[in-house]
């Protein structure tokens, strides 16, 4: 996959479950449904969503790095619209995120070295 695919499925995937998604659930009528969307979200879905995003930039990490500052971003930007503010726990899941994001990333450029010198 070239670059620019990964950059537009990377953009795409973050804008999606960090803005769209959360958003529709704001507009659910039962707040039960939306705490049980945001909580699936926020601890089940953006960690994956993290771990893919990293594994899918590992090999081109030095074109893309700053892809998983833009998840961060789009994540705090959300609440930011929600509710005029960020709590500190919103800040520790996006660090979390981020975290997840570059270890993910580095792990899939140890295993491309290591495949690349077997080969």
């Amino acid at each position: 996959m070239n670059l620019k695919n990964k950059i537009i499925i990377s953009i795409s995937t973050i804008v999606i479950f960090m803005l769209a998604i959360p958003f529709m659930a704001t507009n659910i009528e039962s707040a039960e449904i939306g705490l049980g969307i945001f909580s699936i979200l926020i601890i089940v879905i953006n960690p994956i969503i993290s771990i893919i995003i990293g594994i899918l930039i590992g090999d081109n990490y030095k074109e893309i790095w700053y892809i998983p500052i833009i998840e961060v971003l789009m994540f705090l930007l959300f609440f930011f619209i929600l509710f005029q503010d960020v709590e500190t726990t919103y800040l520790v899941f996006a660090i979390i995120y981020l975290t997840l994001s570059y270890t993910s990333i580095i792990v899939t450029n140890i295993i491309i070295k290591i495949k690349n010198k077997s080969d």
